[in-house]
């Protein structure tokens, strides 16, 4: 998305299906109507990037206007249209109280106005980005709502809003616009369910990033998991691209008008741009790797560690660290579901797998690597719970009692508390000398 200064990737917040209202969309005059033909429309749309907050790229529109004789310093002027490129998604990190608000999903960001043959070329095209241009054939009144839309939204006292990663972003405001100036008809069209749910899409863009994968994995809840419609997914600007050209809608003389009239590439991707993958990742595959791989140290250091004191150590620090991350990471969802705007949190079940008994389990693991009494017993038991906790929220899943879909979280956890389990339980007995340790 697109940056004013430095920019710290958004945190998200529920999807819903939003619309420019019929009473808030501008008045517009026949003499504006009879002007709409100086006036073009188009859709600029920025491939992604690596940086997170550029991962599923941005769009901005382009208005550009012939201008009129009455505004035309001269008549050479006629021929020489002016262009003004409106992005949304601004924000300024230098703002009083940025960081506070949006720790707490607060996000005032804003529409600017700039001159795109400036825009374009940096930072897009400097970065190596694709830069795709769409021609819209709106019909007269609704290209001149979206004119006077946008113009009026850039005004200084208009041109903050609250921000939202699914229903109110750079991609969302634009097509809400054109949906607009087709009088609804861009919604009803693409009503249409997709293949995949909105965790799936998302994921789509995120090839090659494990670790951000299964961060929004664990923190997204129910509102990312049902089945997304094809209006619900244009939050992504590359969608945009795809979609927007296989539209046409009725005009008012009832006749099929298709809404893109051409298409321009400014600029194509380079080869080391990040790809968008057609299908979702089967990403609980390297995610189940990984908790075989923990669990089986933990384990494996809990079952031996009876031989050597050091063993007990490092077994002990090993899975207090483990603990300490994921309880960290069940602070963080605990934030984001009570304490902020961030609602697709809410309602989060991973707190199940991963949740506030975590804590118990780090100083047990301490005491355990210190060799206090009873220590082994409470972690046998700590690791249990969690792990029955996390097998049932997989029932839970699978059966469709909990409609969310946390796999990679599950298939971490489970066989990693399974494990760690196992090594406590079938712990190799000490020597008499060290009994007294466990």
């Amino acid at each position: 998305m697109k940056k004013l200064s430095i920019i710290l990737f958004l945190s998200v917040a529920v999807c819903a299906a939003a619309q420019i209202a019929p009473q808030d969309y501008p008045s517009v005059t026949a003499q504006e109507i009879a002007d709409a033909r100086r006036f073009t429309v188009s859709l600029a749309v920025m491939g992604p990037d690596w940086p997170l907050y550029s991962a599923w790229g941005h769009c901005a529109m382009i208005v550009e206007e012939i201008p009129s004789p009455e505004n035309a310093a001269d008549l050479l002027d006629l021929e020489k249209p002016f262009q003004t490129m409106y992005d949304y998604g601004i924000f300024d990190m230098r703002q009083e109280g940025f960081f506070k608000d949006f720790a707490f999903g607060i996000m005032n960001y804003a529409v600017m106005a700039s001159d795109p043959t400036y825009s374009l070329r940096f930072p897009y095209q400097a970065q190596h980005r694709s830069v795709d241009i769409l021609t819209l054939n709106l019909p007269p009144e609704g290209k001149m709502r979206a004119v006077k839309y946008l113009r009026e939204n850039v005004k200084p006292e208009n041109s903050l809003y609250r921000y939202n990663f699914f229903t109110n972003n750079c991609s969302t405001i634009l097509r809400d616009i054109i949906d607009m100036a087709l009088d609804g008809q861009l919604y009803e069209i693409a009503s249409a369910e997709t293949e995949y749910t909105l965790r799936e899409h998302l994921f789509r863009y995120l090839d090659n990033r494990f670790w951000t994968e299964w961060g929004f994995d664990y923190v997204l809840g129910p509102p990312m998991d049902h089945t997304a419609t094809v209006w619900e997914t244009l939050f992504m600007p590359p969608e945009m691209l795809k979609v927007l050209p296989t539209v046409s809608y009725t005009d008012g003389e009832g006749r099929a008008v298709p809404l893109v009239s051409g298409r321009k590439t400014v600029a194509e991707a380079g080869d080391d741009m990040p790809i968008i993958r057609q299908t979702p990742a089967a990403a609980w595959i390297p995610a189940l790797l990984m908790g075989i791989v923990v669990g089986a140290i933990g384990g494996f250091f809990a079952l031996i560690a009876a031989i050597h004191p050091g063993l007990r150590i490092f077994g002990g620090i090993f899975t207090a660290a483990v603990a300490a991350f994921l309880f960290a990471c069940s602070l963080i969802l605990t934030h984001f579901m009570a304490f902020t705007e961030f609602d697709c949190t809410y309602g989060n079940w991973n707190l199940l797998a991963a949740g506030p008994l975590l804590l118990l389990l780090i100083f047990a693991s301490i005491r355990y690597a210190a060799g206090r009494r009873g220590a082994r017993a409470f972690c046998t038991v700590g690791w249990f719970l969690c792990l029955t906790g996390a097998v049932i929220l997989l029932i839970l899943e699978e059966t469709g009692v909990v409609q969310q879909s946390s796999r990679m979280i599950l298939m971490t956890v489970i066989p990693m508390y399974g494990l760690f389990f196992a090594g406590n339980l079938f712990a190799v007995s000490p020597k008499p000398e060290n009994r007294r340790l466990l």
